[in-house]
């Protein structure tokens, strides 16, 4: 859970991601086909490619997908919207405001980096049995979709979000698999990814199998139908400034892009003064409709989004509105300059001011009774420190300073999200709780 000090999320000339699962996958749910029959899984030819084979996985199994017209129009709701499949797996028109999918290429893939001898690319996924997926199995796409290790074995890399797909409902993902097998096939051959070897090192023992059934949310209810979605959009996963210093948990910060040389930050998302505090449901989905006008940058695929319902859209701004405020205010339209709470250049940066944590009375002696280990249930482990009648939290890196804002809760510079201790009935304290879009419970460690 690095997400509380400083991480790396994408970056598409190094391919880095160190960020833990449970931070795109906090309440994760878990699922796999164990009663099926089990296939082989096709090898990548060690002469053609550098690339490694997952160390975590699961057998292929035959199970398949009945197609029915629910799942059909449910599948192309999806592909086509929240989850913005051919933002990356198709080539995209620059000479329209958002870059969208170009119409006959979708599902095609697309080369998405390239400098030297790197280059990541988004396979083409359209049912073409030569150059594309008309040869993938159903779970073979379930495998990938969700658990992380691609149709031939390999483990898949950023910017496939599988790790935000695992929260995809059982039926959603139905639904997806027999959309995308549905589009006309595109014929268009890429080349492998090529990354570098400690990197291909690096992704081998990150997939992440999933072994129970993933349940649709309530959609009666808008924010847990708002959380779901944004789960599997990993908005997080953008809009959190992983690199500097962390302002919080989707309080924007993230470098997304280079545009005309000017470096795109992703802006602030939480219900604060400086993010969407004054924002009603009318004017995100207009701003999401429109891409405010044409003026948002192509690296937010509002040209995706557009296509959802205004309740989903709306559902959206329900759980946004739910995360704790954080204080940082980006403006691409503004001239980049320095900022002291992300210690990024980006517009509005200079006017940025770090405020004070409000003071408050707390008892410091039961400091040392919340010192200890804790564990999430995906066993990501946070240490709390008790020195010098201070509270530390460490991940394993650098230890950050906890300062009490009441009602048993704490924050600190670059910590994404503020914590609080619980007791049991006994009086002893046995969890932590962090506070984002969920309430992600750590219990403490014997």
């Amino acid at each position: 859970m690095q997400a509380f000090l400083k991480l790396n999320n994408l970056d598409l000339t190094h391919t880095v991601m160190k960020t833990p699962l449970w931070l795109l996958t906090a309440g994760l749910a878990l699922f796999a086909c164990t009663k099926t029959k089990p296939i082989e899984s096709p090898r990548v030819p060690a002469a053609d490619t550098t690339i490694l084979q997952a160390t975590i996985t699961r057998p292929l199994t035959d199970k398949k997908f009945e197609i029915t017209e629910a799942r059909l129009k449910r599948g192309e709701y999806l592909v086509n919207g929240i989850l913005q499949c051919f933002v990356c797996h198709s080539e995209r028109d620059s000479t329209i405001a958002g870059f969208p999918p170009i119409a006959s290429k979708k599902g095609g893939g697309a080369i998405l980096g390239q400098r030297g001898n790197f280059r990541m690319v988004a396979p083409n996924i359209s049912p073409d049995k030569e150059t594309g997926a008309g040869n993938w199995t159903d779970d073979m796409f379930a495998r990938a979709i969700r658990e992380g290790v691609g149709h031939d074995g390999r483990a898949l890399s950023l910017p496939m979000y599988w790790a935000s797909f695992s929260n995809l409902a059982d039926e959603d993902l139905a639904s997806v698999i027999v959309y995308i097998r549905s589009i006309p096939p595109v014929k268009n051959r890429l080349p492998q990814r090529s990354l570098p070897p400690e990197r291909e090192k690096e992704l081998q023992g990150s997939p992440k199998m999933l072994t129970g059934p993933v349940a649709y949310p309530d959609t009666a209810d808008a924010l847990k139908k708002g959380i779901y979605l944004v789960k599997v959009a990993d908005c997080v996963g953008c809009h959190t400034g992983w690199y500097g210093t962390n302002p919080g948990m989707f309080g924007g910060g993230n470098p997304m892009s280079k545009n005309n040389h000017k470096v795109v930050l992703s802006t602030n998302l939480t219900p604060d003064p400086t993010g969407l505090a004054g924002w009603d449901a009318a004017t995100f989905i207009n701003a999401i409709r429109t891409g405010k006008g044409g003026t948002l940058d192509g690296s937010m695929p509002w040209t995706a989004y557009r296509n959802m319902s205004d309740q989903d859209l709306a559902a959206i701004l329900t759980a946004l509105k739910r995360l704790p405020p954080v204080n940082h205010r980006v403006m691409n339209s503004l001239p980049a300059t320095d900022c002291v709470i992300c210690g990024q250049k980006h517009g509005y940066g200079e006017y940025n001011k770090v405020k004070p944590f409000p003071k408050v009375k707390t008892d410091t002696t039961l400091y040392n009774q919340y010192a200890g280990k804790y564990s999430n249930p995906d066993g990501f482990v946070l240490e709390i420190k008790y020195k010098d009648h201070q509270l530390l939290i460490s991940e394993g890196g650098p230890d950050l300073l906890l300062v009490p804002i009441g009602n048993n809760r704490f924050n600190g510079i670059g910590l994404a999200t503020p914590v609080s201790f619980e007791r049991d009935r006994s009086g002893k304290i046995n969890s932590l709780i962090c506070y984002w879009i969920e309430d992600e419970v750590f219990k403490k460690l014997p």
